[in-house]
């Protein structure tokens, strides 16, 4: 794997808020280019649940390189880090300790059951802030459903899909 930073900058503060760095993993290939797009690795390593080890590794190289002064960020600026939805999925035993070294560098979030952006909008614009006296950030993204994926998602998925959720359907009891 090879890790790509890339600035982020704010349009109206001058860059000067919020994260300055967006972390992307890439599978390179001999030649040094990325062997396959981006989307489609992720997408294979998602399906094979390889997905909580490649963000465990990108997490713990972009600590080690921020412990090691081989990554630096502007005093007040932080680096933004796209973790996996199925990294995040806390039925899966293996990524229970994904965060332990981090856990006071990881942003919270929660997941939204809207109709519309506007709608996840107004939820984000009452959402606290954790940062009391200082900034935060939320970020809306679309979630996707499984009939999303049409013929892509296959019966076997389908059926995997269904005892995990029957699975966090019997732990919140």
């Amino acid at each position: 794997f090879e890790l790509y930073y890339q600035p982020i900058v704010h349009a109206r503060a001058g860059g000067l808020r919020g994260p300055a760095l967006e972390v992307f993993v890439r599978l390179e290939g001999e030649n040094g280019q990325p062997s396959v797009p981006p989307a489609e690795f992720i997408r294979a390593a998602e399906r094979y649940r390889l997905m909580p080890h490649v963000d465990r590794w990108v997490v713990q190289t972009v600590l080690s390189a921020l412990g090691r002064g081989g990554l630096k960020l502007p005093a007040g600026r932080r680096v933004a880090i796209n973790i996996s939805a199925v990294t995040l999925e806390p039925l899966v035993d293996d990524n229970k300790d994904v965060f332990d070294q981090a856990k006071e560098f990881i942003a919270g979030y929660s997941l939204l059951e809207v109709k519309t952006l506007a709608e996840a909008v107004e939820w984000a614009k009452r959402c606290p802030n954790p940062f009391e006296g200082g900034e935060s950030e939320v970020e809306i993204r679309q979630v996707f459903e499984a009939e999303d994926f049409g013929d892509e998602f296959t019966p076997e998925m389908r059926e995997k899909e269904r005892q995990l959720r029957e699975k966090a359907a019997s732990q919140r009891h």
